[in-house]
């Protein structure tokens, strides 16, 4: 084998490597955002969904909807309850990062920072999810 095709094969490789990575990340975002609308479509209605699937996919008579009616209606709140727990965690995580990286920046870095915070906050009104402030009070 010739030096030239040794540093073409490495190179191949090298790109190989790398196209993979790309896909991955790639393949990883598009799976993490499917995931969050997933989120979004079950929200606080999700029993009634639930219920409406139900009655499409298995006929229910009447006596069976009325019977499973208060099942559903229990599920819509223990799953409410569950994503309110898991929102009120994941701001406590945001807001202890947030005060560590605070620090470690400079006051433009600060204001840029508490700017992202305003923009994701408005966005999250935007769509309707509620959700506990995230990051301190502004600086």
């Amino acid at each position: 084998m010739t030096r030239t095709l040794k540093w073409w094969i490495a190179i191949a490789a090298v790109v190989v490597f790398f196209a993979g990575a790309a896909v991955g990340l790639f393949g990883g975002a598009v799976h993490v955002r499917q995931q969050h609308m997933m989120m979004i479509r079950h929200g606080p209605r999700v029993g009634e969904r639930f219920q409406a699937h139900l009655q499409r996919e298995l006929n229910l008579t009447p006596e069976q909807q009325q019977q499973i009616a208060p099942i559903i209606q229990r599920l819509g709140a223990r799953l409410n309850s569950i994503r309110q727990e898991t929102s009120a965690r994941v701001a406590e995580a945001m807001n202890q990062s947030h005060e560590e990286i605070v620090p470690l920046l400079t006051p433009e870095q600060r204001e840029r920072l508490e700017e992202m915070r305003r923009r994701h906050e408005e966005m999250m009104r935007r769509r309707g999810e509620i959700h506990p402030p995230h990051g301190p009070p502004p600086l």
